[in-house]
């Protein structure tokens, strides 16, 4: 993430579009700054809020806009807006609250919409699955992890595998949230036998306690009395 605020910080300082503005710009490069540092520095409320409040700068520079802005300007606040929006999200996960995780979401589909290239999009809707998975929206985490597997192949080589086995996993749970187990034990044992390939052991194990707790609930029977409900 930090890759995108500093090249939207070097466009801000590239000029164009006036002094005002173009200090605006750049406080607004150097709030994210402060919040990533109070980020790191434990200090998660601080930051959840300087993060907010840099979106809500960065949207009045970009909806104040001149006709003649310069593109690369625009396309650097509006990355540093998507940062905003992720690193925010991530703040809110960790209060762990039922309110923090729905406003968390509400910001990833937003970061979602602003997201121009398949890697940050794909980083967006793996977490956006992963907080649906929280709130229990399984029906939207479905269409997410489908969504995630669809811009997946667009991503680089080396993160291709890993958005496919996360897709995938997010996938398999969200269908057995919705007690279709049947349908998510294939899912899941492809996420592993992929994730097994790649060597990644963390996801591979996740993706075999996945597939014991859906084996489970299929033994227990969980899906023909859904059925019949």
């Amino acid at each position: 993430h930090m890759g995108a605020s500093k090249k939207a910080k070097g466009a801000a300082k590239k000029g164009g579009g006036g002094g005002r503005r173009e200090s605006d710009a750049f406080d607004m490069f150097a709030s994210f700054n402060r919040g990533v540092e109070q980020m790191q520095a434990g200090s998660v409320a601080e930051a959840a809020a300087v993060f907010a409040q840099c979106y809500v700068e960065a949207l009045k520079v970009v909806t104040n806009r001149p006709d003649d802005a310069d593109p690369d300007k625009v396309a650097a606040i509006e990355g540093c807006m998507f940062e905003c929006l992720v690193y925010r999200a991530a703040c809110l996960q960790a209060s762990r609250t039922q309110p923090a995780a729905v406003e968390g979401m509400a910001n990833l589909e937003k970061a979602v919409l602003l997201a121009k290239e398949p890697q940050p999009l794909c980083k967006a809707l793996e977490q956006l699955a992963h907080v649906e998975g929280r709130c229990y929206r399984h029906s939207r985490r479905l269409q997410t992890a489908r969504r995630l597997l669809e811009v997946a192949p667009a991503c680089s080589d080396s993160s291709q595998e890993e958005f496919k086995v996360e897709g995938m996993l997010h996938q398999g749970a969200a269908l057995l949230g919705l007690g279709r187990h049947t349908e998510a034990i294939p899912v899941l044992e492809e996420a592993q036998r992929i994730a097994k390939a790649a060597g990644t052991g963390a996801v591979e194990g996740r993706a075999c306690n996945a597939l014991v707790e859906a084996h489970l609930q299929s033994r227990d029977g969980v899906e023909p009395a859904r059925k019949a409900a």
